[in-house]
């Protein structure tokens, strides 16, 4: 199960996101294809079809957060480690990566 913690602050979460989403967008004002890599339960990628954006994708190496996804989402995210190699050369407009470690 993902920390009760973390469910709890997925509202403050989504809002610091969303300000980082407009900015960016400001400077790539492509709304069509984002990756957002460590995409958790899915809510930022939720955030960003709100946002206008075609397709949404996301990477989720946790069983227990990409349980959580909502099945509307689920067939967008794959529950695995980040590889570069699984998509192809500048496929996205944005690509976000939040509170990973390598």
């Amino acid at each position: 199960m993902v920390s009760q913690n973390y469910v709890l602050e997925t509202d403050n979460v989504n809002r610091a996101y969303s300000r980082y989403l407009k900015l960016a967008a400001k400077f790539i004002p492509l709304k069509e294809r984002l990756l957002d890599i460590g995409c958790g339960c899915g809510f930022f990628l939720h955030l960003c079809l709100g946002e206008g954006f075609q397709e949404v994708y996301g990477v989720e190496p946790s069983e227990t957060a990409f349980e959580q996804i909502p099945d509307g989402l689920r067939g967008r995210v794959r529950n695995a480690v980040f590889d570069p190699a699984d998509f192809a050369e500048a496929s996205f407009d944005i690509i976000t990566c939040f509170h990973i470690l390598a």
